[in-house]
């Protein structure tokens, strides 16, 4: 135990040492913009792979030596055991915690899981889909 609480320093001096993440946005709302086409790109991959599975439903085999070629979201169709409902997809904005002037959006799907057999519960979860851009924001100094 006294092992590993002496590593804590050691990894709190790492991480504040660590390089910061490099800019790839000229702004928030470039940044945000970036963020929602790639899970709109993602939310139609989905939304073509449901409509496989329906039209197609042998190709729906986990067995099948193209099943990882044909669903990259398998979790995400509905089968026999349980109905998937995408809620909403969006991008939340994130400070990191280690350079307060940067920003990042992250995009997310959220879905419900509807159990169809036995009695499980319904549940809601979500997917991270895109690690969005980084923007620097000037901090706001109290006057």
């Amino acid at each position: 135990m006294k092992k590993l609480l002496a590593l804590i320093p050691l990894v709190a001096f790492i991480s504040a040492c660590s390089k910061p993440p490099e800019i790839t946005a000229a702004n928030a709302e470039e940044a945000l913009g970036i963020c929602i086409k790639e899970v709109k790109k993602e939310v139609d991959v989905i939304m073509r792979e449901r409509e496989l599975a329906r039209s197609k439903p042998h190709l729906f085999d986990f067995e099948r030596s193209d099943y990882h070629e044909n669903f990259s979201y398998p979790y995400m169709i509905s089968d026999e055991d349980q109905r998937i409902t995408i809620l909403r997809y969006y991008c939340k904005t994130i400070r990191y915690e280690n350079w307060p002037t940067l920003m990042t959006d992250v995009g997310y799907i959220e879905y419900l899981i509807e159990p169809l057999v036995g009695t499980g519960e319904s549940r809601v979860d979500r997917v991270l889909i895109s690690f969005g851009r980084v923007w620097e924001e000037e901090l706001l100094k109290d006057r």
